[in-house]
């Protein structure tokens, strides 16, 4: 994916939050190994690292924690990592932004369905 950001103007008057847009990028070879990449990722334990999770404590509101917690630790790291993304592509986004990007994929939570299962709904949408 690659993203950029689009500075003060018409569509996004100064003191508004910049618009990023994010386009995917690449052959459907380097989307591959993208979601291989991810899928490998997923099958290593333990969560954010210690400096991670005390940033994230400092973004999120007590409910966004709970449910932040409530992810699995491989989606937890995604998500710091899409939130560090976030930030570096804004030059230093608000909390409510790096919340929303923390907790993007927090609706994964109800799906109950780990890696593996994941994977194969990915391939099978995909074919």
């Amino acid at each position: 994916m690659t993203g950029r950001t689009r500075g003060p103007g018409p569509a996004n008057p100064p003191g508004r939050f910049a618009v990023v847009e994010v386009r995917r990028s690449g052959s459907a070879l380097h989307r591959s190994q993208h979601l291989v990449r991810r899928f490998l990722g997923a099958l290593r334990p333990g969560g954010p690292a210690p400096a991670d999770a005390a940033w994230v404590a400092t973004i999120l509101r007590p409910g966004e924690a709970d449910l932040f917690a409530a992810l699995p630790d491989h989606d937890r790291r995604h998500a710091v990592a899409v939130a560090r993304r976030v930030d570096v592509a804004l030059g230093g986004a608000p909390n409510a932004v790096l919340a929303a990007a923390l907790l993007h994929d927090a609706g994964k939570v109800h799906a109950h369905m780990g890696p593996v299962r994941r994977a194969l709904a990915t391939v099978w949408l995909a074919v």
